[in-house]
């Protein structure tokens, strides 16, 4: 979702009014976790405290709200991945994270991201590169 600096700040004070924000999935890059329609349930980011593997709602480069996993730190710069996606994003500095992904709705029901099954997914996904090859074969053909 591209994003100007007023409705940037405008999703920033709906998160900080309410503690969450409720969004719809949009694109392929979360795959099989999130797809396109899924509801996405963020809460805000209390705190600089990030964790690998984690997945957050960010502002990129491109002043676009984007969904992705956290794979990496150095200092103040992020790296975020989609599960679907064979590349790493352009680095992103940590005050352009708004929210941590903590629910998807999925079949209506609500799924945590950091249950067992999907926490060991997306361990496999940043550990494996040909488990990463598998997984973007696989979504591009069912998305």
């Amino acid at each position: 979702m591209h994003l100007n600096e007023a409705g940037f700040q405008a999703v920033k004070r709906v998160l900080e009014m309410s503690g969450t924000l409720e969004m719809k999935g949009k694109g392929t890059s979360m795959h099989p976790l999130i797809r396109e329609g899924e509801m996405c349930l963020f809460t805000i980011l209390m705190d600089v405290n990030v964790k690998v593997g984690d997945i957050y709602l960010y502002r990129d480069g491109e002043n676009r709200l984007i969904t992705h996993r956290l794979i990496g730190q150095s200092g103040e710069l992020l790296f975020f991945k989609g599960d679907a996606n064979l590349g790493v994003d352009p680095a992103v500095k940590i005050d352009e994270v708004l929210a941590k992904l903590v629910r998807v709705k999925k079949n209506h029901k609500w799924v945590n991201p950091s249950s067992f099954p999907w926490r060991s997914f997306g361990k496999l996904l940043m550990t494996s590169k040909a488990f990463r090859k598998i997984n973007v074969r696989f979504s591009k053909r069912t998305a």
